[in-house]
């Protein structure tokens, strides 16, 4: 008896050894995953049935994809990932995918399976790294554990600021830290346009983006982590002008002294393309102590008594 091995049209290097009573074991190794024909003859006769058809199973032809892979490699919390496992030209032996969480304990997940391609369903709920790893057989796949960055906005915090001089450089510090590995981005917009802005990593771990306030108006940031808005974003900046508020009235407009005692009134309009929403008016006596002052407003006018 006789036996020759080929697989991709090379020969493959085999032993065939008697394993008594006319019992032969036929052994040589895989160089590819390839089917392997194998072809007997029994005194220069091929035998019938020739070749045999030697199917290869390898974790090396397993494809995955979805979430832990490449742009989905950071998923957001509270919300369904999907990874898919390609095993249609791998073989028939069982796919096992076991899914970690931050903890390191196992995480359940929902797979099926149809024509040898799997659907593993999960939603992490926790920030941090979850682990899949991926068998095939009793082999894990190459690659595996595969790693995906849980995040979650909501936890971004935002120091804006919700108002700014005109020609001021505003910064909004911003604080990701505890949201999860994601990518931060965003940018400042003013009535529907991008403004120029930059945004970058400070030492400590959080970031800051500035823009110039170089018009009057309303700025608003939008800031991003892993492609999702935060909780509040866009946040407003509404830039005013301190000169286009008008101060008149008794003891303002002229030098004149004021008596003691009696009522003194007097004005901020603050109306105009940069007036002021909330004006602050603080007095005070000669000595620099606070006088009671009665503030009123009507339609960008304070009056001050």
């Amino acid at each position: 008896l006789k036996a020759a091995v080929a697989a991709a049209g090379q020969d493959v290097p085999s032993t065939l050894s008697p394993a008594g009573e006319g019992l032969y074991d036929l052994t040589f190794t895989p160089k590819t995953s390839a089917a392997h024909l194998t072809t007997f003859s029994f005194n220069d006769t091929v035998v019938k049935g020739s070749p045999f058809t030697t199917a290869l199973s390898t974790p090396e032809d397993i494809v995955v994809m979805g979430a832990g892979i490449g742009e989905q490699k950071s998923i957001p919390v509270n919300k369904e990932a999907i990874m898919k496992i390609d095993a249609t030209k791998a073989g028939d032996e069982e796919v096992v995918v076991k899914v970690a969480g931050p903890t390191e304990r196992d995480f359940p997940c929902e797979m099926n399976a149809e024509d040898q391609i799997y659907s593993v369903n999960f939603t992490p709920i926790d920030v941090g790294d979850h682990k899949f790893m991926v068998k095939y057989g009793e082999e894990e796949v190459k690659e595996s554990p595969f790693i995906a960055h849980a995040f979650d906005p909501s936890k971004v915090e935002v120091q804006s600021v919700p108002k700014a001089k005109l020609g001021q450089q505003v910064s909004l510090k911003i604080d990701n830290r505890n949201a999860g590995k994601a990518e931060l981005g965003g940018e400042i917009s003013k009535d529907g346009d991008k403004v120029p802005s930059e945004l970058w990593k400070a030492d400590d771990g959080r970031h800051m983006m500035t823009f110039l306030a170089d018009e009057l108006g309303t700025y608003n940031a939008h800031i991003r982590h892993g492609g999702l808005p935060v909780e509040g974003s866009p946040f407003p900046c509404r830039v005013f002008d301190m000169d286009a508020v008008d101060v008149h009235g008794d003891g303002v407009n002229e030098t004149l002294p004021l008596p003691v005692n009696e009522k003194t009134v007097f004005y901020l309009n603050t109306k105009g393309p940069g007036n002021v929403e909330d004006a602050l008016v603080k007095v005070s006596d000669p000595s620099g102590k606070d006088v009671p002052a009665n503030i009123t407003s009507y339609n960008g006018v304070y009056t001050v008594d």
